[in-house]
């Protein structure tokens, strides 16, 4: 009934992959951090080049220019090691495009319809030349003084993540008037012989 014993100590390496931003603009900075390793390598699909190479406890920082998935080496005291990944989407910037309706001012009813058409824009921020400002996606807006020659509009359009591009349209404000007489005598003398707009 005599017996002995021994034990071993298993030291498991489960290292952990994280970011600082999972939703970045193109070319944004991302920083990566590898945890509960000795060190780490990191590695893109599709491939980074501003990705550092080589193993390294400290963070790096990569400018995904798509969506890339990148995969973290992280080592333990053996110099075994085992793989993490993790995603990092990258949204388009938005391209800015103002939808005008009219494409006029209208003095007899100066009212604009407004709406944010940008390509990849999901929140705006208008500027109008009468001090008028908007965070809407569309609008209708009334200008009331038309004594000038045109308005300025101005567009900010912002992706998912905040980054933006500009629009701006300046909308000419007619001042067309129509004048009808109300009789004429075609009398062939050279006086009001026609009847015209």
């Amino acid at each position: 009934g005599c017996m002995s014993s021994k034990s071993i100590n298993l030291i498991i390496t489960d290292p952990r992959a994280v970011a600082n931003k999972y939703k970045v603009c193109p070319g944004d900075p991302v920083v990566l951090t590898g945890y509960d390793g000795i060190d780490y390598s990191w590695g893109a699909n599709p491939p980074d080049a501003t990705l550092p190479t080589g193993r390294s406890a400290n963070p790096v920082t990569a400018h995904p220019e798509e969506t890339t998935i990148y995969t973290m080496r992280g080592y333990g005291e053996s110099g075994c090691y085992a793989e993490r990944t993790l995603k990092v989407d990258v949204i388009p910037l938005p391209v800015g495009e103002i939808s005008c309706s009219p494409t006029y001012v209208d003095v007899d009813n100066p009212v604009l319809s407004l709406k944010d058409i940008s390509q990849y824009g999901v929140s705006s921020h208008w500027d109008l030349s009468d001090g008028t400002v908007s965070d809407a996606r569309s609008f209708s807006h009334k200008f009331n003084d038309v004594s000038g020659q045109n308005v300025e509009i101005r567009l900010t359009s912002f992706n998912e993540v905040g980054c933006s591009d500009t629009a701006s349209m300046i909308v000419p404000i007619d001042l067309l008037s129509v004048w009808v007489p109300n009789g004429f005598s075609p009398d062939g003398d050279g006086s009001n012989d026609n009847f015209f707009f």
